[in-house]
C-alpha cells in the first residue's frame, strides 16, 4: 500500500490506502513474530530498482536532482511541523508524530542514563 503524504488521517478504517500501523498486543506477539518471517521487507530492493530506472531515464544528474528535491521537501515538512522552540521532549514528540505519519515506526523512550534514547 502507498502512503498518501498529504493525508493526515490516522484511522485506517477511514483511509485504507495508508500503511497499516504496527499494533501488537501481548497475546498477539508470538503470532506476529512468527508471521513476520513470512513477509519479507523488500523496500531496499524496490528503492534500488527505482533509482536504477531513474538513472537510465533521467541520467545521473536527474537522479541527483530528484534526491535533492526529496531532501528539500523533508526539510520543509520538518521545519513546518517540528517546533524550533520548546522542550526537547515536545520537539522529539512532534518529530515522532511526523515520522509516524510518513509510514515509519518511530518510538521515544526515556533512558536511565540519558534523557531519551
Amino acid at each position: 500500500m502507498w502512503l498518501k503524504p498529504d493525508n493526515r488521517n490516522q484511522d485506517p478504517e477511514q483511509d485504507p490506502v495508508r500503511r497499516p500501523r504496527e499494533q501488537i498486543q501481548d497475546e498477539d506477539v508470538p503470532l506476529t513474530q512468527a508471521a513476520g518471517s513470512q513477509f519479507t521487507d523488500s523496500h531496499a530492493g524496490l528503492t534500488v530498482n527505482l533509482l536504477n530506472a531513474a538513472e537510465q531515464t533521467f541520467g545521473e544528474e536527474g537522479v541527483k536532482r530528484i534526491i535533492s528535491r526529496c531532501a528539500e521537501q523533508q526539510i520543509e515538512t520538518c521545519r513546518s511541523r517540528v517546533p524550533l522552540r520548546g522542550s526537547l521532549q515536545n520537539r522529539l514528540k512532534a518529530l515522532v508524530t511526523l515520522r509516524n505519519e510518513e509510514g515509519f515506526f518511530p518510538s521515544l523512550e526515556q533512558c536511565s542514563k540519558a534523557p531519551f534514547c
